[in-house]
């Protein structure tokens, strides 16, 4: 296959025959994401927010520093025939209301709570933002805000173990 978009990049990692699609650093070990777990992510993820009411077309922000979830939203974002609008986690609040605005995005996955924190800030100037998805959600999860995980299991799919 010859890849000439990011959903190509997408389907040949579906199809790599090797143990880990990816690697991330947990305290002071590094853990193998497999292929079919990212596959699947990916996919579930991308229904979660078609089920969410994002559509084809609509911006989704990715507010985050480089993780395995930035790159799964980014490939669900785009399997879903949306348009991802990435966002420097370095950036200030007003900086990032700017960019929320600006592209029209519907929804912003944040990383972490300091991230979520940013757009809780903005968000009452930011109108087209409906949805706000966090990865590493805090002990008590804010009204109106998800996790990234809520969004893949939103249609009732559990990632295989």
């Amino acid at each position: 296959m010859e890849i000439t978009t990011l959903n190509d990049i997408y389907a040949e990692t579906c199809e790599l025959e090797r143990a880990a699609a990816m690697m991330v650093k947990q305290g002071d070990r590094w853990v193998s994401v497999s292929v079919p777990e990212f596959r699947d992510k990916v996919r579930w993820f991308s229904t979660g927010l078609r089920t969410l009411g994002v559509k084809p077309g609509d911006r989704v922000a990715i507010l985050a520093e480089n993780r395995p979830e930035w790159t799964m939203a980014d490939f669900g974002i785009l399997c879903g025939a949306g348009i991802s609008v990435p966002v420097y986690p370095t950036l200030l609040g007003w900086q990032i209301e700017y960019i929320l605005n600006d592209s029209g995005a519907v929804a912003v996955v944040c990383s972490t709570e300091e991230q979520l924190n940013k757009v809780l800030e903005v968000k009452s100037h930011c109108p087209m933002i409906h949805n706000i998805i966090v990865c590493d959600p805090p002990a008590t999860l804010p009204t109106g805000v998800l996790t990234f995980q809520q969004v893949v299991d939103y249609t009732g799919h559990r990632p295989r173990s």
